[in-house]
């Protein structure tokens, strides 16, 4: 697909080709929706994103877990990762 819409984390550009999850991520407050870019589209993990966006692990931990269930909750649960 053609489809892509770029995030901006801090200075960093994170490109989203998957449209269903490329639109749905605009309604997911930015600070929940910078840790998802972080982790699954740029493969962060859990500490370096505590450590890039200067928050603990266990708040990181929180609002991905936050921000999965509302995206899962906007593409109506279909989406599966793998």
């Amino acid at each position: 697909s053609l489809y892509r819409k770029t995030y901006i984390v801090k200075n960093i550009l994170v490109e989203v080709h998957n449209e269903e999850i490329g639109e749905a991520l605009q309604y997911i407050v930015p600070k929940k929706r910078s840790v998802l870019l972080l982790s699954y589209f740029l493969e962060y993990s859990d500490a370096d994103i505590a450590r890039f966006l200067n928050i603990s692990a266990p708040t990181v931990a929180r609002r991905k877990k936050a921000a999965l269930s509302e995206l899962k909750l906007l593409i109506g649960g279909t989406y599966h990762a793998g």
